[in-house]
């Protein structure tokens, strides 16, 4: 069994910053993540709402170079869904069952990120960030002036 001092969950932006500060505070830190690593900013164009980057970025060059950052202080990434936490009756552990093994922690993070709903509509997967998009907030500005159709509710719709 593997023992680390911080177990993160989820290797999107806020996993690889959690790795980065905690790496940087020599903790044994491990990020686990079962999709793409830096989640849903590593499938997306050009990031312009980040901060640090006047003229936008690519977001699998972010999400690269932020796990680039966060390894070089010493934070280890396993390739692999996290299935199940539960904290261990004796001491202050957390016990991680994964696709491919058993961790023990002492402090665990999760970052897990999002998935957006889709409607599963012709053209929705082939038209992704080129006009379809999953955030009025991250995207909006893209559309200033033009006719768009809203599917859904709440805050993520609005």
């Amino acid at each position: 069994m593997d023992d680390v001092d911080i177990a993160i969950v989820g290797g999107g932006p806020t996993g690889l910053a959690a790795g980065l500060y905690a790496a940087r505070a020599q903790r044994r830190t491990v990020v686990w993540e079962r999709g793409v690593l830096g989640g849903q900013i590593a499938i997306t164009g050009t990031v312009e709402n980040y901060p640090g980057f006047a003229d936008g970025i690519e977001g699998p060059i972010l999400a690269l170079d932020m796990h680039r950052q966060a390894e070089r202080f010493g934070m280890e990434t396993k390739y692999e869904g996290i299935t199940s936490i539960t904290r261990e009756p004796e001491g202050p552990q957390f016990l991680l069952e994964g696709d491919s093994g058993s961790y023990r922690a002492k402090a665990v993070i999760i970052a897990a990120g999002a998935d957006p709903v889709k409607l599963n509509v012709p053209g929705e997967e082939e038209f992704t960030g080129k006009g379809v998009s999953y955030c009025a907030t991250c995207d909006g500005a893209f559309f200033k002036g033009e006719v768009v159709a809203v599917v859904g509710g709440g805050d993520a719709a609005l």
